[in-house]
């Protein structure tokens, strides 16, 4: 299955946001099958930007950003926090 960056960005910025989490957690937030989630964390932790846990019960398997994820994400962030303030420049709360 292919996985593009969008994909792989968006559940490194999930777990930044939500903390670790299984599987599960994310399919749910996604709307998704479980299954779909397989291949985006597989290819993040090969990167070594996600690590994957056992739960409390071996089937269950909780991400965990890395050190590595941390840094992505803070890069990521770095990027595109001030195209994001332009967009929004002179755009009112309501």
């Amino acid at each position: 299955m292919f996985v593009d960056k969008a994909t792989r960005r968006a559940l490194i910025r999930y777990l930044k946001d939500n903390g670790p989490a299984t599987f599960s957690d994310v399919a749910d937030y996604w709307q998704v099958e479980k299954p779909a989630i397989t291949p985006i964390a597989q290819k993040l932790a090969a990167r070594e930007m996600i690590s994957i846990l056992s739960g409390a019960d071996k089937r269950q398997k909780i991400m965990c950003l890395s050190e590595k994820g941390e840094v992505l994400h803070k890069t990521i962030m770095e990027a595109t926090d001030p195209f994001l303030e332009e967009l929004m420049e002179g755009i009112s709360q309501e």
